[in-house]
């Protein structure tokens, strides 16, 4: 509790404030700023832990003096460049799955369950988005293992991660969901054999799978979705929003509203 927030310090440092004095209050600081300034999203994005492109954010005196004693002029900066791995509360506490460059200004989070038939739907509509903003967008997956068996697949995945074959595997394993995950009698051990196709080493992956860190991580994602109020997938936040209304075109549009807004 002791120093100052530094981002090349700490990657769970996810603001940087200029004096010591204000590591211990920035947090009731941001929970107040929505009052205080124009930025009406800046409660919601401390609340998740959430980074945005909010670069070079200069405070007036009012929210100030909740930073510093003295309400002087203080200089906050909000990481939008962390790793896709970065702890952020909520949204992205854990190393999770990454695609797209991870220097974009936009993050798509889904929460995701492999079993699930609208995750399946969706997925090409966000490769469609990523590819429509190659340079500006990037989805972080987080898993809502919901159905039966979701959670033995999950574990696949993050196996088939540790071989630099996350997209290949979870591609194909959505591709053949219906063979496997069938809800009324969920089949989860036919995913070994389509990873294998993939060009997994299924041998490697059941060693991987069986470490406790991997129901560690199932545990943290099921703590973070029940925190956010996630009760069904997908659930999309796009820059720490959540999408007004479900729906394909919802999810472009507030893609290309945060897109823009990174872009001005």
């Amino acid at each position: 509790m002791s120093g100052y927030p530094c981002r090349d310090e700490s990657e769970h440092d996810w603001i940087e404030t200029s004096h010591a004095s204000t590591a211990l209050s920035s947090a009731p600081g941001l929970a107040t700023a929505e009052f205080e300034t124009d930025f009406g999203q800046l409660r919601s994005l401390a609340r998740t832990g959430f980074a945005t492109r909010l670069n070079d954010l200069i405070l007036g005196n009012r929210l100030c003096n909740f930073f510093t004693p003295q309400g002087d002029r203080q200089r906050l900066v909000i990481n939008n460049r962390r790793p896709c791995g970065a702890a952020h509360t909520g949204l992205g506490r854990r190393p999770s799955p990454c695609l797209g460059p991870q220097g974009a200004r936009v993050t798509i989070v889904e929460f995701f369950d492999p079993a699930c038939e609208t995750c399946r739907a969706f997925y090409p509509i966000v490769k469609s988005l990523m590819a429509k903003y190659p340079d500006d967008v990037r989805l972080v997956i987080r898993y809502a293992p919901f159905h039966q068996g979701s959670d033995q697949v999950v574990k696949l995945l993050e196996a088939a991660k540790r071989q630099g074959k996350y997209q290949a595997v979870l591609e194909a394993v959505l591709q053949a969901q219906p063979t496997w995950a069938d809800h009324g009698r969920p089949n989860p051990d036919l995913t070994f054999e389509i990873a294998k196709t993939a060009g997994l080493d299924i041998e490697r992956a059941r060693e991987d799978m069986a470490r406790p860190e991997m129901q560690a991580l199932l545990a943290q994602d099921v703590e973070d979705l029940t925190a956010l109020q996630v009760s069904r997938t997908p659930t999309f936040f796009v820059n720490g929003r959540s999408l007004p209304s479900f729906g394909p075109d919802q999810l472009a549009a507030l893609v290309a509203e945060e897109v823009a807004k990174a872009k001005r």
